[in-house]
């Protein structure tokens, strides 16, 4: 599982200091950042987009080829949004640097964006996904799914009045809590629509390859081979909800879920759907250390 951001700035900081040189000096021929300096000296810049968003990306590519170097080869990968763009690199189906100029291209699409006026997000508990999404529609109001997390829980944005008579219909249909979230909850609605034609046009050149191992979309909630497809979804993706619910449903159920970059939520929603599943997350050098570790321990006899 590949994360799309990261509110722990520690965390990001001490990732960049594990990370190869070698990758290090790319990313800044790329996009211009120096990211060791930026951690050393001006932290408080990792809350900006064009920042944060190359490092997610940079620190989920890194720790996934330390895996892989400790012979940990992922079964399926699935991205959670801007995490895509690190499945399909890490899958071979767009290089490195390929990825890392969409991510910044996409970044700065975002930042393009105003947050319209009184407009907030809205966590839904309790009710299915699919019910929630259908009483959306059939309202025609100015609110709709961002994040379909789980079966049973589904983060709304939209405009402050259409969000209130829009969550009075949710819980008379049977949603159990209904929670107001901070944010102006734009990414991955319709008022996306310009940073989505951004990214169309950046990705219209850019050289996309299948796979090389199962990848789920967090756009459609499958798993999707086709190169074309893939810059299709890519090209919607931020004017598009994250059904990141159907896209774990979509990989391999019978193995452990890892969640490689710095966030670690993707790793506690897993366990919150599912308690029984063996869950990790990869946010350092000595988590593949201790992961490997446990991988290679004799079963006891």
């Amino acid at each position: 599982m590949l994360p799309a951001v990261s509110a722990n700035t520690a965390t990001i900081r001490a990732g960049v200091q594990q990370v190869e040189p070698e990758l290090l000096a790319q990313m800044k021929e790329v996009t211009g950042l120096d990211i060791v300096e930026i951690c050393r000296h001006n932290p408080e810049d990792l809350v900006n987009s064009s920042v944060t968003q190359p490092i997610v990306y940079l620190l989920g590519y890194a720790y996934g080829r330390v895996l892989e170097s400790h012979g940990i080869a992922p079964i399926a990968i699935a991205g959670h949004s801007l995490g895509q763009y690190t499945a399909l690199a890490l899958s071979g189906a767009i290089d490195f640097l390929t990825g890392l100029s969409l991510v910044q291209a996409r970044a700065e699409a975002i930042e393009s964006v105003p947050a319209p006026p009184g407009s907030q997000m809205v966590k839904v508990l309790g009710l299915d996904a699919d019910e929630a999404e259908r009483l959306c529609a059939a309202a025609k109001l100015d609110a709709r799914p961002t994040t379909i997390v789980a079966a049973q829980e589904v983060i709304l944005s939209g405009a402050d009045e259409a969000l209130a008579e829009l969550c009075g219909q949710l819980r008379a249909a049977g949603a159990e809590r209904v929670i107001l979230l901070m944010g102006s909850g734009v990414l991955h609605t319709p008022a996306m629509e310009a940073a989505a034609e951004a990214m169309r046009d950046a990705l219209s050149q850019a050289p996309l390859a299948s796979p090389s191992v199962p990848v789920a979309s967090s756009t459609s909630g499958k798993i999707e081979d086709d190169p074309e497809r893939w810059r299709e979804l890519l090209s919607r993706e931020l004017a598009s909800p994250v059904r990141w619910h159907e896209a774990i449903a979509a990989t391999p159920q019978e193995v452990p879920l890892l969640e490689v970059g710095t966030a670690g939520e993707l790793a506690e929603l897993a366990l919150r759907n599912d308690s029984s599943r063996t869950v990790a997350t990869i946010d350092s050098l000595e988590a593949v250390t201790r992961l490997d570790a446990a991988l290679t321990e004799p079963a006891p006899a």
